[in-house]
């Protein structure tokens, strides 16, 4: 059926996403932590979806949104943020606790897997 196979392919077509340098979104399976630094937006927002058993699930658009808008393109650059960035737009955690709890992970990335 012809509206079958448009349907797959602009389904297909959806999933392409343009601010992970290429890789597809299926690379971001095995995300190794101690490779945080070198992790695209899409690996990052994989890696939060993760997080407590999904826990951070509402917060996946925003903050892939906020990411881009804030240029955090890799894993290095999210020790530029703080709890308070996450708070206001367009990342929008209103929840304080899922605001401190979020920032405690992105904090536990470069505190548990950097070396000094």
């Amino acid at each position: 059926n012809a509206r079958n196979e448009h349907k797959h392919e602009e389904q297909k077509n959806s999933s392409d996403d343009d601010d992970d340098d290429g890789k597809e979104d299926g690379d971001v399976d095995k995300l190794d932590l101690e490779e945080y630094k070198q992790w695209n937006i899409a690996q990052i927002v994989q890696w939060m979806s993760t997080l407590e058993n999904g826990r951070f699930s509402a917060y996946l658009e925003t903050m892939r949104n906020g990411l881009k808008v804030h240029n955090i393109h890799r894993g290095e650059t999210l020790h530029f943020l703080h709890v308070n960035d996450l708070k206001r737009a367009p990342f929008s955690v209103e929840n304080v606790k899922d605001a401190n709890d979020l920032m405690r992970h992105f904090q536990s990335l470069w505190h548990d897997n950097d070396t000094i």
